[in-house]
């Protein structure tokens, strides 16, 4: 006796959730395909990124200006490097 279904059977509770998963899936592009194209706010320029710089090293100053005003030895931050916060006034 043979157990398994016919070659051609297809299982209407499988055909189902294929239906659900296609629908729900949206629209996904290969970043690898030849016709891809980056949106245009997704792309990155000079200026995008020396804003992101400058937003980064005024945080890093923030926080080591805070720092700064430790009481104690122990409560100094570790990370707080002065030569970034001496950029503030480059132009950045």
């Amino acid at each position: 006796m043979n157990s398994r279904p016919p070659e051609d059977y297809e299982d209407p509770d499988e055909i189902e959730a294929i239906r659900e998963a296609k629908e729900r899936s949206g629209d996904f592009k290969l970043k690898s395909a030849p016709d891809y194209v980056v949106p245009e706010n997704l792309r990155l320029n000079a200026s995008k990124v020396t804003n992101q710089i400058a937003t980064l090293r005024q945080a890093v100053c923030s926080s080591s200006s805070r720092c700064s005003n430790a009481k104690k030895p122990e409560d100094e931050c570790i990370h707080c490097y002065q030569p970034l916060c001496d950029t503030r006034t480059s132009g950045l």
